[in-house]
C-alpha cells in the first residue's frame, strides 16, 4: 500500500544513521562524536492544535559533552519547518563545556491541517549535527456533522476498488446498492480451478442489513476489478474477467462485461451479461456512471494504452465505444490509465492518468456524444483521480502521496487546484549531501462528490504515525472547496479488524446526509471486508482556508493500488 518517492537534498550533513524514537519516525543522527546531550531524547510532540494557533512552548535542555565547546546554533529541516519556532533559547553561541546546560523552548504553530513534523537541528563547527523529532496535528474547528457507528456492508471476505455504491428511490424509498468481489465462494476458498472468485451484488435501505449476495458474472469465470453506477430505475455493474486467481497471468485474456438492472436492483431484473470487449484483449479497472438514460463505462486497453468510455443512451441497452487519449505508465500486466467517469444530467468526464505523475479529463457536455478537447488537470500524482459532476460543476481529486488536491470546473472553466490534506513523511535511508531521502506516501485511495451551494466533499486514505496502519478521512466545503472544515476519521486503524481502511465511494444524498462505504482490513490475515458509515448534520465551526497546489519538482508513480490482482489479503 506504499510507494517509495525520492527527493534530492542539498544539506551539507556528514555520513548520517537512523534512529528511531519515541514519536515513531526516523530522523537523521550523526555517526561520529556529538557536541551536545538532549532532553527529551525523543523529541517533542505538541499534540492536536487549531490550525492558525499558536502552543505554548515545549523546551529542549541540552548538556555539553564536548570539550571543544563548539555548539552553535540550532534550525528546523527536514519537512513543516514553518509550523515551529524557537520561543527562547538561553545556549551560548560558543557551545557547552561538559555539565553545562542551556534551554531552547519552541513552539508549534499549523498552517495546515493533518500532521505536521520537521526537526531541530543542531550545528556544530566541526559540521556534526544532531536532529530532534518534532510533530503535531493540525485540526480545524469542530464539525457539525456527526457519523453514525459503522456497519457490514455486505457479507465477510468482500472488496472493492472503490467506484462501487449507488442509490435509487422508489415510491420514496431509498435502496442502496453495493457491489463486491471475493475470493471466498459458499465456504470455500476460490483456487485456479476449484471455486472462481466473482462479483457480487447487494443491495439495502439503510446500510445496516443488506439483501442476500447475487453473483452477476459467471460460476466459471474469475473476476475482481469492478464499477457500480445508478441512475433512475437501472443499477449498471461492470467487470473485468481474468484466467486464473492464485497464479495470477498480467498477460493473460482481460475482458469487460456490463450487466444492467431494469427496476432498483430486484433479483429477477437483471438482464443479460453484454460483452464490451475483445475476449483475447486486456482491460485495467473499470469504472462506471449513470445520468439519466445515460450509462458510461470507462477503462484503458491495456495492450494498447488506449484510454475508451462505452456510451448507452438507452439504459444500458445498446453501446457505442469513443477513443478519449492513451497512458503511457506500464506494469507487469500492461498500460494502465485508471480512468474515472463521471455524469451528471448531460454532463459527462473521463479522468485518467496519462503518465507517471499526470492527469487529464476530457468532457463532454452533450451526453457523451462529443467530448471536448484535452485538459491536462495536474502534473503531480499517484496515477488516479476521482471525478464528480453535479450541475455545471465538475471535481477532481488526486493524491501526490503527501498532498491531496482538488480542482474544479465551473461553467467552462477550470478554476486553480487546491490543497486540501497534507501529510508529509520524514523515512529515509540516509542522508547526505550526495544522497537522496526515500520518502513513503502518506495519502491515497481518494473520491470526492458534490452538493449544491457550493458543496465539496473529499474522502481519503492515510497513514497514520503507526508503521502499516490507515485511517479513512473526511473533509468537507460550501464554497467550492475555498474553505474547509474540520477533518474527521472516518474509519479507525485502531482497530485489530481494520489497520487498513482504503478505497472509499462515498455519495452525498442530501445536504445533510452523507454515505461512505470502504475497505476494512488487516495485512497477512483473513480480516476483510466492506463497512459503511452514515454522516449526518450540517458543518459548523470555523474553517480553514485551502492552500494553493504547487506541483512537487518531480511527479509521483503509480497508484498504490496498481496491479492488485487479489484483493487485500
Amino acid at each position: 500500500m506504499r510507494h517509495a518517492t525520492a527527493r534530492r537534498r542539498a544539506t551539507a550533513i556528514l555520513t548520517t544513521a537512523i534512529v528511531m524514537g519515541a514519536l515513531g519516525v526516523a530522523a537523521p543522527a550523526a555517526v561520529l562524536a556529538v557536541p551536545v546531550g538532549v532532553e527529551p531524547s525523543g523529541g517533542l510532540d505538541f499534540g492536536q492544535l487549531t490550525v492558525g494557533e499558536t502552543s505554548a512552548p515545549q523546551s529542549f535542555t541540552f548538556t555539553g559533552v564536548d570539550p571543544a565547546g563548539n555548539f552553535v546554533s540550532v534550525g528546523f529541516d527536514y519537512g513543516d519547518n514553518d509550523d515551529f519556532a524557537v520561543a527562547s533559547n538561553d545556549c551560548p553561541a560558543l557551545g557547552l563545556q561538559p555539565g553545562d546546560t542551556c534551554t531552547v523552548e519552541v513552539t508549534f504553530t499549523p498552517h495546515a491541517q493533518g500532521d505536521r513534523s520537521a526537526f531541530l537541528v543542531v550545528n556544530a563547527q566541526s559540521s556534526e549535527v544532531q536532529s530532534f523529532r518534532l510533530r503535531g496535528e493540525g485540526i480545524g474547528a469542530s464539525s457539525g456533522v456527526a457519523w453514525g457507528a459503522s456497519s457490514n456492508a455486505g457479507p465477510a471476505y468482500t472488496w472493492n476498488g472503490g467506484g462501487a455504491l449507488g442509490r435509487t428511490v422508489q415510491s420514496g424509498t431509498q435502496h442502496l446498492h453495493l457491489a463486491y468481489a471475493t475470493d471466498r465462494i459458499n465456504g470455500t476458498w476460490a483456487s485456479d480451478t476449484g471455486k472462481h472468485a466473482g462479483i457480487y451484488y447487494v443491495r439495502s435501505v439503510s446500510g445496516a442489513t443488506w439483501s442476500s449476495p447475487k453473483r452477476l458474472n459467471p460460476s466459471t469465470q474469475h473476476a475482481l476489478r469492478l464499477g457500480l453506477a445508478a441512475s433512475g430505475a437501472r443499477v449498471y455493474v461492470a467487470w473485468v474477467s481474468q484466467t486464473k486467481i492464485v497464479h495470477y497471468s498480467p498477460t493473460a485474456p482481460r475482458v469487460l462485461y456490463v450487466r444492467v438492472n431494469t427496476n432498483h436492483g430486484a433479483s429477477t431484473a437483471w438482464k443479460p451479461t453484454i460483452r464490451l470487449t475483445s475476449t483475447s484483449g486486456r482491460v485495467d479497472y473499470p469504472t462506471v456512471a449513470a445520468a439519466g438514460s445515460d450509462a458510461y463505462v470507462s477503462w484503458t486497453d491495456s495492450i494498447t494504452g488506449k484510454v475508451r468510455v462505452a456510451v448507452s443512451h438507452d439504459g444500458g441497452a445498446h453501446w457505442g465505444t469513443v477513443n478519449l487519449g492513451s497512458t503511457t505508465t506500464t506494469i507487469p500486466s500492461g498500460r494502465m490509465g485508471l480512468p474515472s467517469v463521471a455524469a451528471g444530467g448531460g454532463t459527462a468526464v473521463v479522468a485518467w492518468g496519462s503518465n507517471p505523475g499526470t492527469i487529464k479529463a476530457r468532457v463532454s457536455t452533450d451526453h457523451g456524444r462529443t467530448w471536448g478537447t484535452t485538459v491536462t488537470v495536474s502534473t503531480d500524482s499517484l496515477g488516479y483521480a476521482s471525478a464528480a459532476v453535479r450541475g455545471d460543476r465538475i471535481a477532481i481529486v488526486w493524491s501526490t502521496g503527501t498532498d491531496l488536491a482538488v480542482r474544479e470546473r465551473v461553467g467552462d472553466t477550470w478554476q486553480a487546484a487546491v490543497v486540501v490534506a497534507s501529510h508529509h513523511p520524514l523515512a529515509s535511508t540516509s542522508i547526505t549531501a550526495q544522497d537522496t531521502t526515500v520518502a513513503t506516501p502518506r495519502i491515497y485511495g481518494s473520491a470526492v462528490a458534490l452538493q449544491d451551494d457550493g458543496g465539496v466533499a473529499v474522502a481519503w486514505t492515510e497513514q497514520t504515525s503507526i508503521t502499516n496502519r490507515w485511517s479513512l478521512r473526511w473533509a468537507e466545503s460550501t464554497d467550492d472547496g475555498a474553505h474547509w472544515y474540520q477533518q474527521q476519521t472516518v474509519g479507525s486503524s485502531s482497530s485489530s479488524l481494520t489497520r487498513v481502511n482504503d478505497w472509499p465511494s462515498i455519495l452525498w444524498t442530501s445536504a445533510t446526509t452523507r454515505l461512505v462505504v470502504w475497505n476494512g482490513w488487516t495485512q497477512n490475515t483473513n480480516n476483510y471486508r466492506l463497512y459503511l458509515r452514515t454522516g449526518t448534520g450540517t458543518p459548523a465551526g470555523a474553517v480553514t482556508a485551502a492552500s494553493p497546489w504547487r506541483p512537487q519538482a518531480q511527479p509521483a508513480a503509480v497508484d498504490p493500488r496498481a496491479d492488485r490482482a487479489r484483493g487485500p489479503r
